[in-house]
């Protein structure tokens, strides 16, 4: 499911780089890419068929598994149109936006991590509430970590595994893009709101602004900041439970390094 949805993610993004070579589309052209995408959605579906589990087993991890599609569409088109939020009152209420950031993060990238490990706790006899309670952290860690990709893309990596600025050039309003323009003057928001929506502004122009307010806010260093509250705060509530987990030396080390990873 995640190798399908990077390839279509790179389609509707049109991306040129993924994991340091040329996106799948440029190597086998956009139709190819398009079935070996979607087809991948639904090979995990011969996994749960084949697996021993009792026919409970079997269905909750296909409502699992058909939530985590919906949901993670939903998310995925709503980031298509992540302009739209610029259109919709961004100028006016910085603080909606940034909201409605992390939510299209929790979808895209929060609710995949949180159904896996829900589908990992019914796998291994987990209780109703240790599967609820392992799927909220890990529901929270991956929508950090869409966060932390947000930062790379603009302070790149160090492997170049992906185009740098890419969101940039292509306007997009993602999480140190908005806490810039919330922490700017207004008259220098809503002209710099202006220049985003400026159809006639080069993508060289659009990026050169955006980063100089990204510069001029400390804007990398908030979302680092935020990162790391809600990190201490998720894994707060793991620990403080009453859930018992084994390896939760594992869980600590596995989610620090997501959201810490700089690819």
């Amino acid at each position: 499911m995640h190798v399908g949805s990077l390839i279509i993610d790179d389609i509707q993004d049109s991306s040129e780089i993924r994991r340091g070579g040329k996106a799948c589309h440029l190597l086998y052209g956009i139709g190819p890419a398009i079935n070996a995408g979607t087809f991948a959605y639904f090979v995990g579906r011969n996994l749960i068929e084949k697996s021993s589990l009792n026919d409970a087993g079997k269905l909750a991890l296909y409502q699992e598994y058909v939530s985590l599609l919906l949901e993670a569409h939903i998310g995925q088109g709503l980031d298509i149109e992540g302009l739209e939020l610029a259109r919709i009152g961004f100028d006016a209420n910085p603080d909606w936006a940034i909201e409605a950031i992390m939510d299209i993060h929790r979808r895209k990238s929060g609710v995949a991590f949180g159904t896996f490990a829900r589908m990992g706790a019914i796998l291994g006899d987990g209780s109703a509430k240790q599967t609820q309670v392992l799927g909220d952290f890990f529901e929270e860690i991956g929508t950090l970590f869409q966060v932390r990709d947000d930062i790379i893309n603009i302070a790149g990596s160090h492997e170049n595994h992906k185009q740098h600025c890419e969101d940039l050039h292509q306007g997009k309003i993602t999480l140190p893009v908005a806490v810039a323009l919330k922490h700017l003057a207004d008259d220098e928001r809503h002209v710099l709101t202006q220049r985003v929506l400026s159809s006639s502004l080069s993508p060289e122009s659009l990026t050169r602004h955006l980063l100089e307010a990204i510069m001029a806010t400390n804007s990398i260093h908030r979302c680092e900041n935020l990162i790391e509250e809600r990190y201490q705060s998720a894994w707060d509530a793991l620990r403080n439970s009453d859930c018992e987990f084994s390896g939760m030396e594992n869980i600590m080390l596995f989610s620090r390094r997501v959201v810490d990873t700089h690819y």
